[in-house]
């Protein structure tokens, strides 16, 4: 499903992302570990189609992303509060964006994960909380029922535990439905217990598991 072979990522002469080689099969869900200035989120935004590698390889579902990236974007959802465009938007008004941008005429997958997400649909996309803007980058992702989903440190931002613990259930049961997924963070949260795989990042370089000593204290839940 996701394959990336020997990518390497440099800006300015400063490697970031280092001859990392990556498969994730369909329908896998890894858990990507990564502390700050890891490379964790230049190379999900290459998963993602949304930079280029300096150097090597990534298709997504077979789709060359250097030859067609319009074609391997679309089999991908990317939830990052950080990438959020929604100006002057209600969020129901931004949900029917994203999901027409995919295909999806439909309002009604918008309006289900307004409910399922606690979303209020007039609400201002500007005038979400940093929790509500996690909660909608979430519920952009899932609204065209992406084949992968990418969720970058998604419930980071969202302090109420009742409301994590509803944006978690609700990527649980897109997980449960087959989507391909990595969740990246920096420890354990609600959705460490989904992931059949832990892969981390550290300088540029992925190894498969948890280091041996940096990690100790999630290795309990990473079983």
């Amino acid at each position: 499903m996701i394959s990336l072979t020997r990518v390497t990522k440099a800006y300015g002469g400063q490697t970031v992302i280092n001859d990392v080689t990556f498969h994730v099969s369909s329908g896998e869900c890894v858990r990507l570990i990564g502390a700050r200035q890891s490379g964790r989120t230049t190379l999900l935004r290459i998963i993602a189609t949304l930079v280029r590698p300096t150097s090597g390889s990534l298709s997504i579902d077979g789709v060359d992303a250097a030859r067609n990236p319009v074609a391997a974007r679309r089999k991908v959802a990317y939830a990052s509060p950080e990438i959020l465009a929604g100006s002057r938007l209600r969020v129901d008004e931004y949900l029917r964006f994203v999901a027409r941008t995919r295909g999806i005429s439909s309002d009604r997958r918008g309006t289900e994960l307004c409910e399922q997400c606690g979303l209020d649909p007039a609400a201002a996309v500007d005038r979400l909380t940093s929790g509500g803007r996690a909660t909608l980058a979430v519920a952009a992702a899932l609204v065209a029922a992406p084949g992968v989903m990418l969720l970058n440190d998604s419930l980071a931002a969202i302090e109420e535990p009742e409301r994590r613990e509803r944006i978690a259930d609700v990527i649980r049961q897109a997980r449960a439905a087959g989507t391909t997924m990595i969740v990246a963070s920096n420890g354990a949260d609600e959705l460490s217990a989904m992931s059949s795989r832990i892969v981390t990042l550290d300088g540029g370089q992925l190894q498969e598991g948890l280091p041996a000593l940096r990690h100790q204290g999630e290795a309990t839940w990473a079983r």
